[in-house]
């Protein structure tokens, strides 16, 4: 298990599905992360996609407040291997997380992770402009 200042960040759990797949049946959470291209699935269909995402990257934990054990999202770190060493962010919390200054919180920590711990010599991300919430937090990096 990581630890931010307020927040734990563990390995997940099969339990973990129920509330991943909550997460993406968000439209709003969709929008922010999908553009205008929404897609409703049913709970199969979201464990199964995100179980594959779930393999793939160097890093996949799920986010906890520390003082209440609440699933707040999760954050990625896809590491390609390679003469670059270059890794992709991906970070998605709940909307009852917004503007607590989590994202600043785990942004910090991962990208510190992924030059300290993996070697990387560069992280990068992708966002949708009107993502503003993101696109400040991004900034402040």
């Amino acid at each position: 298990m990581f630890q931010t200042a307020r927040l734990d960040l563990r390995e997940h759990k099969p339990s973990d599905m129920e509330s991943l797949a909550a997460l993406w049946n968000d439209e709003e959470i969709q929008r922010l992360c999908m553009g205008e291209y929404i897609v409703l699935r049913t709970e199969e269909a979201w464990k199964d996609m995100l179980k594959g995402v779930m393999q793939a990257p160097a890093l996949f934990a799920i986010v906890e407040e520390r003082e209440t054990g609440a699933f707040v999202g999760f954050v990625a770190l896809h590491h390609f291997e390679g003469k670059n060493r270059d890794g992709k962010i991906g970070i998605v919390f709940g909307r009852a997380w917004w503007g607590k200054g989590y994202g600043t919180e785990v942004m910090k920590w991962v990208v510190a992770y992924g030059f300290k711990e993996l070697g990387l010599h560069r992280v990068s991300l992708q966002v949708y402009a009107f993502n503003e919430r993101a696109v400040a937090v991004y900034r402040r990096m």
